[in-house]
């Protein structure tokens, strides 16, 4: 089991668009996309027409894909990792404090802030579901060092609407993608996808994904993979086709996503990632970046999907306590930032880059 060096373990509604846009880099590859709209906001996803591809054995291999073969069924995932901006308003709108029509929002709130020991105990520093911590934040003592603060309310500090959410533990991004279900309204019936989660003791191998409802989710990690790599028709850069003949191309799993040469190139690298660059013409970066800033998207449209932050996935790594993490963050080195980098991380940890990005299955 690895654990990356660089990710910092810390101590312990929406209303949905219902119209569609065609995007997509080649000719032949239009890509159906949603726009999701919340208080103040809105994101994009965008619909991955999933396929057969090779991953690789082990991570560390950079010189050609070697198995297994995974298929991966079409998905909706993301245009962006989720935002301060959005992980708020989630938070505010399942306590209670934002009030949307039609959503269940408004009625009392669900957290408890008297009683330390209440599995849903929240104060100035944390939030908690089930004795599990979901987010981190500043109180009046951590003011500055984290970018959602409780204040009447979750609060982002000024300027960080558009930083990618982070001090957020699997179990808060798995709240986080059952209560966005709950305000969820304009793509049909949305249904949380998530069970399993006792109010009083919560475990992560308790917590059962019904992948056949249609609701907010976490990626699996073949699902990452599979948007990670996925180029279409275009068959630029350093890329595989597979199956063979069948004109779908995969980019290599030694290239960041997005990138048109192994991860080492810094030059490419650089225009798709933020990470750690070590290169004497770049400033390496003090913070996350906005989702959507001067890097340029993958194929298939995603943004970060290498660097900016880790982002959580579903499963399980060889312990039930760790889930796998994917993606390198703004402190990682550029082996890390490769599409085939693969990392375990306690479920019940956080770390300043580390967030998660939204998928939900296709009908």
């Amino acid at each position: 089991m690895k654990i990356p060096a660089t990710l910092i373990i810390l101590p312990l509604v929406l209303l949905l668009a219902t119209s569609c846009e065609k995007t997509g880099s080649e000719p032949g590859d239009e890509l159906q996309t949603q726009t999701a709209e919340f208080t103040g906001g809105s994101f994009k996803m965008i619909l991955c027409p999933g396929g057969t591809f090779l991953s690789n054995a082990d991570d560390g291999d950079q010189d050609f894909e070697d198995g297994p073969e995974l298929t991966v069924e079409p998905f909706w995932i993301s245009e962006v990792e989720v935002t301060n901006e959005l992980l708020a308003w989630i938070y505010n709108c399942a306590s209670g404090l934002d009030i949307v029509p039609g959503a269940i929002s408004g009625g009392p709130p669900i957290f408890d802030t008297e009683d330390i020991n209440a599995p849903n105990y929240l104060c100035d520093d944390y939030v908690k579901w089930g004795d599990q911590p979901l987010i981190y934040m500043g109180g009046s003592q951590l003011h500055g060092y984290y970018d959602i603060e409780r204040n009447n309310g979750f609060n982002v500090r000024s300027g960080l609407d558009n930083h990618p959410c982070t001090d957020i533990t699997w179990y808060g991004a798995i709240m986080a993608c059952n209560w966005l279900t709950e305000q969820g309204a304009g793509l049909g019936t949305l249904s949380k996808v998530y069970s399993g989660i006792d109010y009083d003791e919560w475990w992560a191998d308790q917590t059962v994904c019904d992948f056949n409802k249609k609701g907010f989710r976490l990626p699996t990690p073949a699902e990452w993979e599979c948007a990670a790599r996925w180029q279409g028709s275009d068959n630029s850069g350093d890329c595989y086709e597979y199956p063979a003949g069948s004109g779908q191309y995969w980019t290599r799993g030694g290239c960041a996503s997005g990138g048109t040469a192994t991860a080492d190139n810094v030059a490419v690298t650089s225009q798709v990632a933020v990470y750690k660059y070590n290169d004497p013409g770049l400033e390496n970066p003090q913070d996350v970046q906005d989702v959507k800033g001067n890097r340029k998207a993958n194929a298939l449209g995603l943004y970060d999907m290498s660097g900016n932050v880790w982002e959580w996935c579903y499963d399980k790594a060889d312990s039930w306590k760790f889930r796998i993490i994917r993606g390198g963050g703004l402190a990682s080195y550029y082996s890390d930032v490769r599409v085939i980098s693969t990392w375990d991380y306690p479920a019940d940890a956080t770390a300043s880059d580390l967030g998660f990005r939204l998928v939900m299955s296709a009908d």
